[in-house]
């Protein structure tokens, strides 16, 4: 069941998801003014940070402060992941400052909920899993140049970070994610 308060974040996701293709083409188009083109993609943007703010909603019930300021650091990762999705697929590249800004409030978000529930530890993990997510993809970047670049790198981390310090179940679910869902793309080539 979803409160009230449920209810208003998922719709605040949705109205913040849809102004996101604006700012991407602030991001990958400067000199360019503001098109049309941006209808569809703002329906579509609005509409899966709506649904994903209600799975985290959902899956991560707020029934405290820790519990809240978790959930509002996977919701920072779901409007940054956004706004990088339609950024690389309009130039193929993670624009640093995003991903910086998305790292930053996230830690601060994750080390307000670690001193709120008394459980330091879950620093030292989202620490960890930043290395070894961060790590893992700075090892296939200087293997496969062409393959992952530093803004997947610093993406990784991001996650690995957050995943980590909700659990290593979850870690594990995101290590693995990606290329499952790669592949059946992988198999089509």
């Amino acid at each position: 069941m979803i409160t009230v308060m449920a209810s208003i974040v998922v719709v605040l996701s949705a109205v913040t998801a849809a102004h996101l293709p604006a700012v991407a083409d602030r991001l990958t188009r400067p000199d360019e003014p503001p098109a049309a083109r941006r209808g569809m993609r703002r329906w579509a943007s609005g509409a899966v940070g709506g649904l994903g703010a209600a799975a985290l909603c959902r899956h991560l019930p707020a029934t405290s402060v820790p519990a809240m300021l978790t959930t509002a650091a996977w919701l920072v990762l779901l409007q940054a992941g956004l706004l990088l999705t339609l950024t690389d697929l309009a130039v193929r590249r993670l624009p640093t400052p995003v991903i910086a800004d998305a790292a930053a409030i996230i830690a601060a978000l994750q080390m307000t909920a670690a001193v709120a529930a008394g459980q330091p530890w879950t620093l030292l993990a989202g620490l960890a899993g930043a290395a070894l997510f961060g790590g893992g993809y700075l090892a296939v970047s200087v293997l496969t140049p062409t393959g992952v670049g530093m803004g997947d790198v610093r993406l990784a981390a991001l996650i690995g970070g957050l995943t980590a310090a909700t659990g290593w179940d979850t870690a594990l679910a995101a290590a693995t994610l990606p290329y499952l869902l790669a592949l059946p793309f992988t198999i089509s080539q």
